[in-house]
């Protein structure tokens, strides 16, 4: 069986367009490794949803993940750091990018 991974990073206040770029490149990179990635911006769908009732689904979702994978930016973003939270009290694997980059 395949390993979920939640991507966790900085979603308010980022251009649409840009951020949708930042996760996909990590949602195909992740695939590519042969994860299946959980992508908060497809979960949710809507841009402009209400941020809490987003947060909501994100931590369902995360719930069922084996690992939480954490974009550079995730201390910039309120909702990313308690994705973490509730990761480590949950004893989710975080995996945090820039850490998993200097490793290859």
């Amino acid at each position: 069986m395949r390993k979920r991974i939640y991507i966790s990073g900085k979603i308010s206040g980022e251009e649409e367009a840009a951020c949708r770029a930042k996760f996909q490149t990590v949602q195909e990179r992740l695939e590519n490794r042969g994860f299946e990635v959980i992508n908060p911006l497809e979960l949710v769908g809507d841009w402009n949803a209400d941020r809490y009732e987003a947060l909501s689904k994100c931590l369902i979702a995360l719930q069922h993940c084996d690992a939480l994978y954490m974009l550079p930016d995730w201390k910039d973003s309120e909702g990313a750091r308690l994705e973490a939270c509730f990761a480590r009290k949950m004893g989710i694997w975080l995996i945090h990018e820039n850490i998993e980059k200097t490793a290859k």
